[in-house]
């Protein structure tokens, strides 16, 4: 990721060809994920630093970009393309609400990434019928359940997961938050909600190890350390049972040491 991150500066940097950007949530999760891989290690380090930084300001210089409120065929041009958008703004809004709070060390911006989660979806459930049963689609609808989880906005991550719509394409993913789901609302008896937590354990220790790329294509994780990441906020709000956030330190042990 140093060689990476040596080629794209010798190229001029994160911005050498802003000007013919089609889609601005692709660099976005791209930085952001070689970030949390290397925070993993060492969250300080200039490396982490810079792909944070990278992050934060790519998602900040698009959400002021007025391509956002152009649509186009030519999709260098304009971003408010349907059923792209807003999602795709939401994915840029919720890139730079981690990277700010990783690079400040401070709790995440709640609201922020609420809107995220609801623009997210919002793209999502405008792909209909043979559209909808596509793994992209619902993979992005998803992941902003899991954005809500994040928050600890239970009722609204149950809300979304009850839409009328099948995850037949993902199944296991739509089961793991459901589980996720219960646990955080605290729904079930004492035998059922140790069946979810031992399921839980299992499944995060298995991701924990990124060369496990079967878990992550079946449940269509990506970018995988995001996906590593955003499992162990969701994990330490219902662990914790308080709505005080911890540490980041502590988010990136979760993933590093052995058992969730």
């Amino acid at each position: 990721m140093s060689d990476a991150a040596d080629a794209l500066e010798a190229r001029g940097g994160p911005f050498a060809i802003w000007n013919r950007l089609s889609s601005p949530e692709g660099p976005c999760h791209r930085y952001l994920g070689y970030a949390l891989y290397i925070c993993l290690w060492d969250w300080r380090s200039p490396l982490a630093q810079k792909y944070l930084t990278w992050a934060f300001e790519t998602s900040s210089r698009a959400l002021g970009d007025e391509r956002f409120v152009v649509t186009s065929e030519n999709r260098s041009r304009g971003w408010m393309n349907a059923p792209t958008f807003p999602g795709n703004r939401g994915e840029v809004r919720a890139v730079k609400v981690f990277a700010s709070a990783i690079l400040a060390e401070a709790a995440i911006d709640e609201a922020e990434l609420k809107k995220s989660a609801l623009e997210i979806a919002e793209s999502a459930l405008l792909s209909k019928g043979q559209e909808w049963n596509d793994e992209v689609v619902q993979a992005l609808y998803l992941y902003a359940v899991r954005l809500l989880m994040i928050c600890g906005d239970w009722g609204a991550a149950r809300k979304m997961l009850s839409v009328k719509r099948k995850f037949g394409v993902l199944p296991k993913h739509f089961e793991l938050l459901s589980i996720l789901l219960r646990l955080g609302l605290g729904e079930g008896s004492d035998g059922e909600l140790k069946s979810g937590f031992d399921y839980f354990e299992e499944y995060f220790g298995e991701i924990k190890n990124p060369s496990n790329g079967k878990t992550f294509n079946d449940d269509a994780a990506w970018p995988e350390h995001c996906y590593r990441a955003e499992l162990a906020l969701i994990w330490q709000r219902i662990r914790s049972g308080a709505d005080v956030f911890q540490t980041w330190p502590i988010v990136f042990e979760m993933i590093t040491k052995t058992g969730a």
